[in-house]
């Protein structure tokens, strides 16, 4: 049954995988309140009672694992309840942004060992709350980026979605008031410039033209990933040019930080 979606990680540590898949296999699965446990660690539990779990996320997530108590159902699975409800927003959040990329890594941290020491370590709910309130708001803020940029990169016109980020212009972490869902502070860039961007290495002039660091130019990447050297924003992509103002403003700060590390 679940073992068609469960992978055995590790025996001794009490580690499976969950792809979050369909019974079919071929779909992402709908429901995502409950899981079943590894076949290998079901005799460790008994219908009814509340165990530690460790849940690990897929790296790209950009999630710390979380540490829940968490309720078994009848038949041995893991259900949350209302008070972990937002374990299952958050999973569904990123179930629909990865398809069948998205998975689970589950730990049981409680056989064996004293709960009472490990509940100290536990995830507060406010916390996982705020992390899906936050999710929430980053794909409103991607779908406004793809929809602003008419659903292409922002330089080389590359409309392939799934390759596209929602590029921070001001970086989330200084950003103030609403600044940092702004979606003038954003450009929609592949995968590769968003990282260019992001670190600093390329910025824009006051016209949109492709700034370079002196440590990127001496590489010759941009020429090697396809990227001219004369590339700029292609602000006719904008389908609110009334927003073009206000991103170059949010450049021109971009544009100092980049060029104080000269």
């Amino acid at each position: 049954m679940s073992s068609n979606r469960q992978i055995l990680i590790s025996e001794e540590d009490y580690i499976w995988k969950d792809l979050c898949r369909s019974k079919g296999f071929d779909k992402p699965k709908i429901i995502l309140n409950s899981f079943s446990i590894h076949e290998k660690f079901k005799s460790f539990y008994k219908d009814g009672e509340t165990r530690l779990f460790r849940i690990s996320f897929p790296e790209c997530c950009n999630i710390e694992p979380i540490i829940a108590d968490l309720y078994l159902n009848s038949g041995k699975e893991i259900k949350f309840t209302n008070e972990n409800k937002n374990l299952g927003l958050l999973f569904q959040q990123l179930s629909e942004e990865m398809g069948l990329g998205f998975y689970l890594y589950f730990q049981a941290l409680d056989i064996g060992k004293s709960k009472a020491k490990i509940s100290e370590q536990i995830t507060p709910p406010i916390v996982i709350e705020r992390m899906t309130k936050q999710r929430t708001q980053q794909n409103k803020y991607r779908s406004d980026l793809l929809k602003l940029w008419g659903g292409r990169c922002a330089v080389t016109g590359i409309n392939f979605e799934k390759f596209l980020i929602a590029s921070h212009i001001k970086k989330f972490s200084g950003c103030q008031n609403n600044e940092a869902y702004d979606k003038a502070n954003g450009l929609l860039l592949c995968a590769h410039l968003d990282k260019l961007f992001d670190e600093g290495y390329i910025t824009f002039d006051k016209n949109g033209a492709l700034l370079i660091s002196e440590e990127l130019e001496n590489t010759n990447l941009l020429n090697r990933i396809g990227v001219p050297e004369n590339a700029r924003i292609q602000f006719k992509y904008l389908t609110d040019k009334t927003q073009k103002a206000k991103i170059l403003r949010f450049l021109e700060l971009h544009r100092e930080e980049f060029l104080a590390k000269l």
